[in-house]
């Protein structure tokens, strides 16, 4: 997952200017564009702070996605003798990606959180996972996923609001990119568009894109962050290859909820 990418599209979702945002978090339009364009590695926490005061979302959001570019989380198993005989365990045993989502299952379900936030996979359902897309066109993504995410609103209204320039959409690594467009529905869902080839769009880390989410039901605030970031955090190479090889939408969402590491304290 590319930090910097997410960053600008949590910037779009508050409709502030790089040079408003920068003014609000107290750092200056260059550092923050150097930022999101990958050229300054992700913040230290007290600018991550700033940062999220700026745009009005928890800390927590933005510590999270840091946590998942750097891939230190774990540093504290490691200080302790049992911490370190796990993580030597995990890598002898070579674990792979469904492997690895039963013992995070395992501890989920073991050591449950007061409040796991919100995870990706609660965004969707098996009737908006699409396998196997025939990749073309963008617009040709944009119809696919307005038919499945219209609710209340109009087939053509939630198409005009997913293929406009002005909404959010970028490549934010590892073969993922999201687009997002706000309003349309009355809370954030999602539709997960799996191309057979990869889509005509460029990432960060210049790794071709298989993955489109769509969301719509974006609103500014701390919602419409933690969906935007609950995706972001399935930006992971053993993942998306591995909902590229699922057959169906049901099979592909979960796969996701196993694997996924969206739940969060908050």
């Amino acid at each position: 997952m590319h930090f910097g990418s997410v960053l600008g599209l949590l910037r779009a979702q508050t409709g502030q200017s790089l040079r408003g945002l920068s003014g609000r978090a107290g750092v200056s339009a260059a550092y923050l564009s150097r930022l999101e364009h990958g050229h300054d590695p992700a913040p230290p926490a007290e600018r991550a702070a700033a940062l999220a005061g700026a745009l009005g979302i928890p800390p927590q959001i933005l510590y999270e996605l840091i946590d998942e570019v750097r891939g230190d989380a774990a540093d504290w198993v490691r200080a302790t003798a049992t911490g370190r005989r796990l993580v030597a365990a995990l890598r002898r045993h070579e674990l792979g990606e469904a492997q690895l989502a039963r013992v995070l299952a395992f501890v989920q379900q073991e050591f449950p959180l007061a409040d796991p936030g919100l995870s990706a996979a609660q965004l969707l359902e098996p009737a908006r996972v699409l396998p196997r897309v025939r990749a073309g066109a963008l617009q040709d993504a944009w119809a696919l996923a307005a038919l499945r995410l219209a609710g209340p609103a109009s087939t053509a209204e939630v198409y005009a609001a997913l293929s406009s320039p002005e909404g959010g959409l970028s490549g934010i690594g590892a073969g993922v990119a999201l687009r997002f467009v706000r309003g349309h529905a009355e809370a954030p869902r999602a539709c997960l568009l799996i191309g057979e080839a990869p889509w005509p769009l460029t990432a960060p880390d210049a790794e071709p894109i298989y993955l489109i989410w769509a969301l719509v039901g974006i609103g500014e605030g701390p919602i419409g962050a933690e969906a935007l970031a609950a995706v972001a955090r399935t930006a992971a190479p053993g993942l998306t290859r591995a909902l590229c090889g699922a057959a169906t939408g049901g099979q592909a969402l979960a796969l996701l909820q196993g694997v996924e590491a969206g739940p969060r304290r908050r």
